[in-house]
């Protein structure tokens, strides 16, 4: 989120789009980064692949230990899904979440327009 910000400020008239996984927008810390784009006037977009894991973790144990006998290893489980789409909200941003791959290009239109009215955007994708 650190970098969509700072693209932002290097380049004013370009709006930068954010794909992330579920983890890793868990862990870097969105309130912050909502608060300053919000206060600094420097929107952009976040789209969220959402699988309800932190994935990262879940290969990386299982690659080093392949016989593990759990089917997924502690923590890395993020479900159910929170909502993410109404964090951003709370920073006078445009939210959205998306549940069927019909309803992504609709949500995509919306969440643009939204970016171009001067409000940072979040999709939540359902994956």
């Amino acid at each position: 989120m650190g970098a969509a910000l700072g693209i932002r400020l290097a380049e004013p008239g370009k709006l930068p789009v954010l794909g992330t996984g579920d983890g890793c927008y868990y862990f870097s810390a969105p309130l912050a980064a909502h608060q300053v784009a919000r206060s600094q006037n420097l929107p952009f977009i976040t789209i969220i692949f959402n699988n309800g894991q932190w994935a990262t973790v879940t290969n990386y144990v299982n690659r080093w230990y392949p016989d593990l006998e759990e089917p997924a290893p502690p923590l890395t489980s993020l479900g159910p899904p929170p909502a993410f789409e109404k964090i951003v909200a709370a920073f006078d941003g445009y939210g959205e979440r998306v549940e069927k791959p019909a309803e992504l290009p609709p949500a995509l239109a919306r969440t643009y327009a939204a970016a171009q009215r001067g409000q940072q955007a979040v999709l939540n994708v359902i994956i």
